[in-house]
């Protein structure tokens, strides 16, 4: 509490004309007093004159994407465990239930401990899904973490798979392993979406290999 954050955050905006926004801060109010404890924070921006509101209108500290304006901020947190930092991340799609979030948060927080990193997972939420991003961040310059940070990943795409759950945006190096998991039907997204490749890039020239899709001609590496 001394930094006033807590345990859990959540980050979001309302957008709209000024009755809709105040008309939909009271029902999410409503719905976070259910929460023991739970507080929420506001800050308000107006557009003047009822024009549209400018990202420069905005103090810096709130002028994230979520106001559309680019910013590179994130990228700090790749320093956490060095200056030379890097990092992974596995991001299941998660069916957005409650229970099924806070089990899988807790599997993959107990695999992140036994390999020695701190934990660190977003939750973006949508009406049917969830993306349960597990971020692993590892300095670059020390090889153990490198080799604890590919095995951790490693881990916890196993660990989704005995969920039924898997990846939608790994790493280059991890296509093909995370390709595989989609294993139903002996296969049957990659068998179609193999052929769809073969059809439109017989030579297998355009992005070869990207999430483990090659053309039936295409040359695989080694």
């Amino acid at each position: 509490m001394d930094l006033e954050i807590g345990f859990w955050n959540a980050r979001f905006g309302l957008y709209g004309e000024p009755g809709m926004v105040e008309a939909r801060l009271r029902l999410t109010g409503q719905a976070i007093k259910q929460f023991p404890g739970a507080r929420l924070t506001t800050t308000r921006y107006d557009a003047q004159d009822g024009q549209h509101l400018h990202a420069a209108e905005i103090d810096e500290k709130d002028r994230t994407v979520q106001v559309g304006h680019p910013s590179l901020a994130a990228y700090d947190v790749v320093q956490f465990r060095g200056r030379n930092g890097g990092h992974l991340d596995f991001s299941p799609i998660v069916p957005a239930r409650g229970q099924d979030v806070y089990d899988f948060y807790l599997e993959a927080k107990a695999l992140s401990a036994e390999r020695g990193f701190d934990f660190f997972v977003g939750f973006h939420n949508y009406p049917r899904r969830l993306a349960h991003i597990n971020l692993i961040a590892f300095d670059r310059d020390d090889e153990a973490q490198c080799k604890n940070a590919r095995d951790l990943f490693e881990a916890i795409v196993a660990a989704a798979k005995r969920h039924g759950y898997s990846g939608y945006r790994p790493h280059v190096d991890y296509m093909e392993l995370v390709g595989e998991q989609y294993d139903w039907n002996d296969h049957a997204l990659r068998r179609f979406t193999s052929r769809i490749k073969t059809l439109l890039d017989p030579g297998g020239i355009i992005s070869p290999g990207k999430h483990g899709i090659w053309s039936a001609s295409g040359v695989q590496g080694d």
